[in-house]
């Protein structure tokens, strides 16, 4: 497997309430093609090192997230499939498709973690502001 020692293994399993289901180290093989963006604020993200698509512990939504090299998440897209979200990272980044790595079965500390972020959203429903 082609990695960048600079990236973080695996992103946590967990990120920003969602379970991680795939994820993706880019590397020099994946160009950035400019085809599509994110934008936060008034800052475009792409390209960015690593993509991550999780599902949304409430919903079930998909998510691509779009992070720094330490799985940072710095913006986000919402999917209705997991193959939509991987099409569209293809469009734009030729080669991410053989760099997707399906995330491993959880740990009993994970699936605690992932009970307990649940367990607090249905005890916290609406917004959470920082």
């Amino acid at each position: 497997m082609r990695s960048n020692p600079e990236i973080a293994d695996e992103p946590p399993a967990v990120l920003d309430c969602a379970v991680v289901r795939f994820f993706a180290r880019l590397d020099n093989t994946v160009r950035y093609t400019g085809r599509g963006c994110i934008i936060v604020g008034s800052v475009t993200l792409d390209p960015v090192p690593c993509l991550v698509i999780a599902q949304n512990i409430e919903d079930g939504c998909v998510l691509l997230f779009y992070c720094d090299k330490d799985w940072r998440v710095l913006g986000a897209g919402g999917y209705d499939t997991i193959l939509e979200a991987q099409a569209s990272m293809e469009r734009r980044y030729p080669g991410v498709e053989s760099l997707w790595i399906p995330f491993r079965q959880l740990t009993e500390a994970e699936m605690r973690e992932l009970n307990d972020t649940r367990q607090f959203l249905e005890d916290h429903p609406g917004p959470i502001i920082n």
